[in-house]
């Protein structure tokens, strides 16, 4: 089993962050020439998100004083236009499924999670996103191409890029 310390550590790291960055033709700033725009082109997020976050039961042994949990972290993003992520994650092997359905409801994103890295595959090509010690997103392109986004880049995107238009989005409940 891994370092219970390490799964907490890295799931509160998971909360502080914004969901994904997504960027799109059209997009400014750091995101204009991003390779993320042609990993995010069928997703268009628009309007004011939601956030809704379910956490796993911590179960402690007590006579061994091992830590599991029970259930999977989860959390679900959507937008005003219907755009929708879901993150699911089992804190015990540190894996996990993403998906991101357009506004359309047409599931165009999918990706495996392990360790704080989502890896999307689309068309034959793969892309990589590692959250940093300090909450930035590192995208490993197709191409091999490096590109980091800070939490305030990610948070201040325009919500046409699908980031937050310079808000955190909202807790609650997703339809």
């Amino acid at each position: 089993m891994s370092n219970p310390r390490l799964v907490v550590l890295s799931l509160a790291a998971l909360l502080a962050v914004p969901p994904l960055a997504h960027a799109k033709p059209g997009c400014g700033g750091p995101f204009k020439k991003s390779c993320l725009k042609a990993l995010y082109k069928c997703f268009k997020a628009k309007g004011a998100c939601t956030t809704q976050t379910k956490q796993p039961t911590i179960v402690i042994d007590p006579v061994t004083f091992t830590i599991t949990y029970v259930g999977n972290f989860e959390t679900n993003t959507c937008w005003a236009n219907g755009a929708k992520e879901k993150l699911s994650i089992d804190p015990n092997t540190q894996m996990g499924t993403f998906t991101g359905t357009n506004s359309n409801g047409k599931a165009c994103l999918s990706g495996t999670f392990f360790q704080m890295k989502t890896t999307f595959t689309r068309n034959g090509k793969t892309w990589t996103m590692e959250t940093a010690a300090d909450g930035s997103q590192i995208v490993t392109c197709p191409t091999g191409k490096t590109e980091t986004y800070t939490p305030d880049q990610l948070t201040a995107a325009s919500p046409k890029c699908g980031g937050r238009g310079g808000a955190a989005c909202t807790d609650g409940t997703c339809p």
